[in-house]
């Protein structure tokens, strides 16, 4: 009898150091974001993707694709250089480190919120009568 129970702890001390070292990964908090070059191709390829980014993945990532779309990498983004609405729906063109062309994205999904950018101070000068 006290060779079973030593198996048995021996058994369950084994198991219990390797549970301790694999702690679960939590989910990941931030879903992919999908970038284009025009805003055309986003809208395209989040309708055919049903608006899931990571239905879209495989799409853009294929070798033949020439959406120039891309998973954005969110450190890259320095800033909204353009926003605009359609049909109910916002789109944030993201300025990224590496290159003078912004990239489009739905609104809010690689930054916090929907950012405008700042409107245009209108022009100085005196008023016509």
């Amino acid at each position: 009898m006290r060779t079973g129970l030593s198996i048995a702890a021996l058994v369950l001390a084994a198991a219990l150091p390797a549970a301790a070292q694999a702690p679960p990964r939590p989910a990941d908090p931030m879903p992919p974001v999908i970038s284009c070059a025009s805003l055309a191709n986003l809208r395209t390829v989040l309708r055919d993707a049903k608006d899931e980014a990571a239905a879209a993945i495989p799409a853009i990532t294929d070798p033949k694709s020439d959406l120039g779309c891309s998973v954005l990498d969110r450190k890259a983004v320095t800033g909204v250089a353009d926003f605009v609405a359609l049909n109910g729906r916002a789109y944030e063109c993201l300025s990224l480190q590496g290159t003078a062309i912004c990239h489009w994205t739905v609104a809010g999904s690689a930054t916090a919120a929907p950012v405008r950018p700042a409107p245009a101070a209108p022009p100085q000068g005196k008023p016509k009568r």
